[in-house]
């Protein structure tokens, strides 16, 4: 993951292995300085959100454990001062931390719990304690939140639906609007009958809105599947 730190600057998250690994470089490519984090166990690092001349990471570590080598993954934020220089570390629930906004004093995080794969937007304070619970109980992900124009926050992601009647779930593209105290705006879940789902969301240069993510359906409104799976950009 990529963010503008101003002055064409820009900051780079990424991780090997049990190291987690931020880069500072300039508008052509040249290397700052650059930050490695050791973790006990295999770390990714997905999103950045910078506030107040300190940074804020949000991702997961993962390991394993039994003899059927099950999966564990835990939420982890990493902050640090303007330089990478760690400041705190905030992990420990089970579930991945997919996408981290910070507003005043409050932290917007937003992701997915494990074992029952449900999506959760959450408010956090500062120190990580949980402020106020947006969306629980809600299966799916949360992959990308940014700030709109108006001041309210766009997320998108995937959100699974279920038919009893068939007994059958498929995972469609959901978007939701809330403002920056966590009350719901509004919700839309679209999508067809094989797997749709948004990973990222950008404001563009000239006050648009870019959105990625991925197309499996071949019955989705006013898109085309070309494919198995197709990249898209809405």
């Amino acid at each position: 993951t990529i963010e503008k730190t101003g002055a064409n600057e820009y900051l780079i998250a990424g991780h090997n292995l049990g190291e987690g690994i931020l880069i500072k470089i300039d508008s052509d490519g040249n290397e700052i300085w650059q930050k490695k984090y050791d973790f006990s166990n295999d770390v990714v690092f997905e999103d950045i959100a910078i506030s107040n001349e300190e940074i804020f990471i949000a991702g997961y570590t993962r390991y394993t454990y039994g003899v059927a080598h099950i999966e564990v993954f835990e939420t982890l934020i990493l902050k640090t001062d303007k330089d990478g220089n760690e400041l705190q570390r905030i992990e420990g629930n089970t579930g991945t931390f997919n996408t981290i906004n910070v507003i005043d004093d409050s932290i917007i995080i937003g992701g997915m719990e494990e074992m029952v794969n449900n999506c959760f937007l959450k408010i956090l304070n500062l120190d990580g304690t949980l402020k106020k619970s947006v969306l629980e109980q809600t299966a799916g992900t949360l992959n990308s939140v940014t700030k709109l124009i108006d001041g309210t926050y766009l997320g998108v992601g995937s959100k699974t639906t279920y038919n009893d009647d068939t007994n059958e779930s498929k995972y469609q593209f959901y978007i939701i609007n809330f403002d920056k105290n966590g009350d719901i705006i509004s919700e839309e879940t679209f999508g067809g009958i094989y797997g749709d789902k948004y990973n990222s969301i950008k404001k563009g240069k000239n006050g648009e809105y870019i959105i990625g993510g991925t197309l499996s359906s071949t019955d989705t409104a006013n898109l085309t599947n070309k494919g198995r799976q197709d990249a898209i950009i809405s």
